[in-house]
């Protein structure tokens, strides 16, 4: 059941992560926006009136530079909290009462972890639907060229590789009316388990299929057997496909958990994948540390000043993201199992923060 004091605490963390949220948001996209105003200049020029096309950039980025800084804004949002529910003198009558000071904090460490997880969901449901649109709408604004990812390869389903020298999908403003691959490569096996290399200099998907120009078939490394043909007509290897390989290769922060899944399923040695599998799942419990590490040293009843304490709280959970970060690529690079790479860091700041709970008042 939850109490009267716990709704309070409670109520108040979550109205200052709703300001802080809105403040790294806003102020996020404002420097952003200023440092792009001559690529938007150069995108009136050539496209007419891009205003719309800008406002509905930054919005499709919000998601992004939430998920990005969703750990700093609970910090934050927590650490505000505590100072002013102390410098209104608040704290002292719950310890006074018999209150611990981490049941007193229980509100918050419940809410951190809940917004860690809505954090996952939000990265589940809402980047599927707006990846392709933002990165075409940043490739049209601020380079005024399609959006073409390059040097792509991908596996499909029952082992297949594929290669595209450049892709490309349709967007407005441009003459480009479906997904097109230029320079596209396929390895697969035939029906009698012969090795089959397709190539073609162009191949346009029509929903199903990709209809090729110039497609040559060569069966067995038989140059004696080459022939012409039309379509590549095999499961899995869908525009889909094709981007979520390009984002493994490029932009792996904007998988979702779902991408990853399908990344590692087609190739069980890509590192990459595993790596950001265990990443996602525990990327909630990275906010629950940084309150753990930062909140023993802001709720002090010493002489120095709470500034003091916020800033050496703000140091340690630097150091854990700087720690976070280089096992993540350790683990990138197969010097640490992907499990090994994303649990050290808790599992050593965890015991950091258990030790730091020393600190705090009773």
């Amino acid at each position: 059941m939850i109490k009267r004091l716990d709704r309070y605490v409670l109520r108040n963390f979550l109205r200052h992560w709703i300001i802080v949220a809105i403040a790294f948001l806003s102020m996020f996209s404002v420097l952003d926006l200023v440092g792009e105003v001559d690529e938007i200049s150069d995108a009136t020029e050539r496209f007419g009136f891009v205003g719309t096309e800008v406002a509905l950039y930054y919005l499709y980025n919000l998601p992004y530079i939430l998920l990005q800084f969703a750990p700093y804004i609970t910090l934050l949002a927590a650490l505000a909290t505590v100072l002013s529910m102390r410098r209104q003198l608040e704290w002292t009558p719950m310890l006074v009462a018999g209150r611990s000071t981490m049941r007193a904090f229980l509100p918050m460490f419940v809410a951190a972890l809940s917004i860690g997880f809505l954090m996952l969901v939000i990265r589940e449901t809402a980047f599927p639907k707006i990846q392709t649109s933002r990165a075409q709408l940043q490739s049209k604004i601020f380079d005024q060229k399609p959006w073409q990812p390059q040097e792509i390869w991908l596996r499909g389903p029952v082992d297949q590789r594929m290669f595209m020298r450049k892709f490309t999908l349709p967007q407005s403003g441009f003459e480009v009316t479906r997904p097109i691959a230029k320079g596209m490569e396929l390895f697969t096996l035939g029906p009698n388990g012969e090795d089959l290399y397709y190539k073609a200099d162009r191949a346009a998907w029509d929903g199903e299929k990709w209809l090729l120009t110039r497609g040559r078939l060569i069966i067995a490394d038989d140059r004696a057997a080459e022939k012409t043909v039309d379509v590549i007509q095999e499961v899995g290897l869908d525009p889909a496909a094709v981007e979520r390989a390009w984002r493994g290769q490029n932009a792996p922060l904007e998988l979702t958990l779902a991408d990853a899944r399908e990344l590692l399923k087609r190739d069980p040695g890509h590192r990459q994948a595993a790596t950001l599998i265990w990443s996602m799942l525990l990327s909630p419990f990275a906010h629950l540390i940084l309150l753990l590490l930062g909140l023993p040293y802001v709720l002090s009843f010493e002489r120095r000043t709470s500034m003091e304490g916020v800033a050496m709280g703000l140091l340690f959970c630097a150091m854990y993201f700087v720690l976070d970060f280089l096992f993540q690529d350790f683990g990138h690079r197969g010097h640490l199992s992907p499990w090994m790479a994303n649990w050290a860091p808790i599992l050593l700041f965890g015991g950091f923060s258990l030790r730091a709970q020393e600190r705090f008042a009773t």
